[in-house]
């Protein structure tokens, strides 16, 4: 992504972290100045994926967005099933990190926090897949 394509505003969105990210993640990105929540403390643990998007548009800022960064590989056409009903969706986004599956503690973590800022700027309505050396969209 450009960095002169970013739209400021987006920089201003809410971060959401699947349920198999560390809280460890959460408390480094907010030091890093982002709004970050782990869908955990919002009580959607175990939440069917489609539900658990429109849950998170639901309880969303229209004026700020959001973007919900998993490992999970569907959560791409989850989203995409997501914005077909037309549930508000307009404002979210959805980060897939690829090839984390296997990976613990600060090895995960880095690799997240490696890209966040390129996340941040993701335009809404939009699926990307992140992996270690190259991101590119999907929705």
């Amino acid at each position: 992504m450009n960095p002169d394509d970013r739209d400021p505003a987006l920089g201003e969105r809410v971060f959401y972290l699947n349920e198999h990210l560390p809280r460890s993640l959460v408390e480094e990105m907010q030091k890093r100045g982002f709004d970050t929540h782990l869908v955990i403390d919002l009580g959607l643990e175990g939440t069917d994926d489609i539900a658990l998007l429109l849950e998170l548009a639901r309880r969303a800022d229209p004026g700020r967005g959001w973007v919900l960064i998993t490992c999970d590989s569907r959560m791409p056409r989850h989203f995409q099933d997501a914005v077909g009903t037309g549930a508000g969706m307009t404002a979210g986004a959805v980060a897939v990190m690829e090839g984390l599956d296997e990976t613990e503690g600060w090895a995960k973590q880095s690799r997240i926090l490696r890209w966040v800022e390129e996340v941040a700027y993701q335009p809404p309505k939009s699926a990307w897949r992140y992996h270690a050396d190259q991101c590119y969209p999907v929705l």
